[in-house]
């Protein structure tokens, strides 16, 4: 059964995963809680109604589609594979490139209906491509460890045209700027600080790379950043300047600054 020909809701039902009344009230919860704020994809908030795992749900939907349900903890995925399908169209609508069996591609996805996915990935692929279901936070987890954490804003930057980045606290930013989504960047370095309860942040400049690493536990771990990161080092160095009041023109002498965030309520000190 191919997914993009058959609604949501025919494909839902003959799969026993609801009934026509559980589908017309989980919908419109699914649409008012997505209005307060919610992330859930309706997949995600159909499975907490039913009381099963995401990951239960998604094997169900997997056997009526006749897809294979993707174990992507188990595979190492080669670079070719991965380069098969772009940063920006990965992060974009949340699909991994598994493996290639036959000629194939496999692309691992946790929502078969996502608006246009299967045209962009059918564009990148440049040949034949079968789908798998896999959780979104397994999907997450690969992105991570394979494209690595803000890879999809540096894809942002490498499109830009090359400028001399200047940061500044007033200066005003639009979307299509290249100091925007150095920002973005950052604020995604601090959020997965945040998520992996680190207490500390190293930024260690190489010769040929800017690694990354949390203090989790008292442990140093190194976090998974895209090999172009290195070309951004100066912006992001500059970034954490500014947000911590110091002297961005200063580069010899140490300084001492703070960054006071909000996450989700809570104050955090940096």
């Amino acid at each position: 059964m191919a997914a993009p020909f058959l609604s949501i809701k025919t494909i839902l039902r003959e799969a026993e995963l609801v009934s026509q009344d559980q589908f017309e009230t989980w919908t419109q919860q699914w649409r008012t809680a997505v209005e307060g704020g919610s992330e859930d994809t309706m997949l995600e908030f159909f499975s907490r109604e039913k009381g099963v795992t995401d990951e239960q749900f998604l094997k169900q939907l997997a056997d009526a589609l006749k897809w294979p349900f993707v174990d992507l903890q188990s595979l190492s995925i080669a670079s070719e594979i991965r380069s098969r399908i772009s940063t920006k169209v990965a992060f974009q609508y949340g699909i991994m490139p598994a493996f290639e069996e036959d000629g194939v591609l496999l692309i691992a996805v946790s929502n078969p209906f996502t608006a246009g996915m299967l045209n962009a990935v059918q564009y990148e692929a440049s040949g034949p491509v079968r789908y798998g279901l896999a959780t979104a936070v397994e999907i997450d987890k690969a992105l991570k460890k394979y494209y690595g954490v803000g890879a999809e804003t540096l894809d942002e930057l490498e499109e830009d045209e090359p400028i001399e980045l200047v940061v500044s606290e007033d200066k005003e930013i639009t979307e299509g700027d290249q100091e925007a989504s150095v920002i973005k960047f950052m604020n995604q370095i601090i959020w997965e600080a945040f998520q992996d309860r680190a207490t500390d942040i190293h930024f260690e400049p190489a010769e040929d790379e800017l690694r990354i690493r949390y203090r989790v536990d008292g442990i140093l771990h190194q976090a998974p950043m895209p090999p172009q990161l290195k070309r951004f080092q100066s912006a992001l160095i500059s970034r954490v300047k500014v947000m911590s009041g110091m002297d961005i023109a200063e580069k010899r002498l140490p300084q001492d600054g703070r960054i006071n965030v909000r996450i989700k309520g809570e104050e955090i000190d940096i």
